[in-house]
């Protein structure tokens, strides 16, 4: 077996344990957010925030702040809740979890960006770019992005070791 290069979680709710393998291990371990947020702080300060698991708001918002707060910046977060999503999705009804994410940033007003808060919401993200004029950014693709540059010893947009 072949050792990893990077470690990326993909849901939050690990962080302990993902403190305990950052701490462990010498190769990237990256939060699953962390790197879309980062990029969400270079993109501007009036960012919307979109979940389907309603737990996953506050903490995620939090989070977000703290991180620009880390910064020096202040963020106006606009939190948006994806009704029914997560069951569509759950249900197999993609289709269905799209229009309800689409529908739900339906009445946004004017963002800088709109961040995708969980990895099952990128699948969105085409009708999402379709319809919005901001930028969309989702979790996997910032994470990917960070864990390439760090592999190829370029910029670390996180600032995470």
């Amino acid at each position: 077996m072949q050792p990893a290069d990077a470690v990326l979680f993909t849901c939050s709710a690990f962080g302990p344990a993902i403190d305990a393998v950052r701490a462990d291990l010498s190769v990237p371990v990256l939060r699953p957010n962390e790197a879309a947020f980062a990029q969400a702080l270079e993109l501007g300060r009036r960012i919307a925030l979109i979940v389907t698991f309603p737990p996953s708001l506050p903490a995620l918002t939090k989070e977000l702040q703290q991180m620009a707060s880390a910064a020096g910046a202040s963020v106006q977060v606009t939190p948006v809740l994806a009704e029914g999503a997560l069951a569509a999705l759950k249900a197999g009804d993609a289709a269905a979890h799209d229009a309800a994410v689409v529908a739900a940033c339906g009445a946004l007003g004017s963002q800088d960006l709109l961040l995708l808060g969980q990895f099952s919401l990128a699948r969105a993200a085409p009708a999402l770019r379709a319809t919005l004029s901001c930028p969309v950014l989702t979790t996997p693709e910032s994470a990917v992005r960070d864990i390439r540059a760090r592999l190829s010893g370029g910029p670390d947009p996180t600032g995470v070791p």
